[in-house]
């Protein structure tokens, strides 16, 4: 039997020299773990790259022109209820953002066929002022001439017609379209602006075409 003595010197210096092996493997190790969080990282990063891209591609946000399409819609305000179904415009509430919407949307029609009306009267006016050789002196068109100058340089009853005619229907758009205006404002405080507008007619669009139905 060997003494305890012996063994305990045997078993220390067992210890010592496993040691180092031991702590190389476990070094090993930590650098491959190391290197697999790296690798874990990596991915990390790349999966949230991924992810942030696709975010923002969503939004568009990262494009002008889409930046500026946010920003218009944000303006909208309430004008964005115009995104209602023909349906939902035609059966909302008055008071409702859809109903004030439906509202400025009926007067801003009529407006627009006034608008076109007035558009035709001019241009038969002026087809009446150019063939009418007493209104050759005048200069201008019927748009910026008045009763008076075609009375005074003696026009034929036709131009003086057309004139009148014109006159009456550019009085009548006028007034449709303050009233859209009005009603626009109504629905969101940015009505004034022409972008906020064409935003909010072109979402009326479908309404629109509905409306020319009837």
């Amino acid at each position: 039997m060997k003494h305890p003595t012996f063994l305990l010197v045997l078993a220390t210096a067992t210890a010592l020299i496993a040691a180092p092996a031991l702590a190389a493997n476990n070094g090993n190790h930590g650098n491959s773990g190391s290197h697999g969080n790296a690798g874990g990282n990596g991915n990390g990063n790349a999966y949230g790259l991924a992810t942030q891209e696709a975010s923002v591609s969503a939004d568009d946000t990262s494009s002008p022109g889409n930046s500026h399409h946010n920003n218009v819609t944000a303006l909208a305000g309430a004008g964005n209820a115009a995104h209602a179904s023909i349906q939902g415009l035609l059966h909302a509430n008055a008071h409702s953002a859809v109903g004030r919407v439906r509202a400025y949307a009926d007067l801003n029609f009529e407006a627009q066929q006034l608008d076109a009306t007035t558009a035709q009267a001019l241009t038969a006016c002026n087809a009446a002022l150019s063939g009418d050789s007493n209104a050759s002196s005048l200069g201008g068109d019927c748009s910026t001439l008045t009763l008076d100058a075609l009375t005074a340089a003696n026009v034929s009853q036709a131009t003086i017609d057309a004139f009148n005619t014109y006159a009456a229907d550019k009085t009548a758009s006028d007034t449709a379209d303050a009233s859209a205006q009005q009603a626009l404002l109504t629905v969101t405080k940015n009505g004034g602006n022409p972008q906020v507008k064409s935003y909010i007619d072109g979402l009326l669009a479908k309404y629109y075409a509905y409306l020319s139905a009837q």
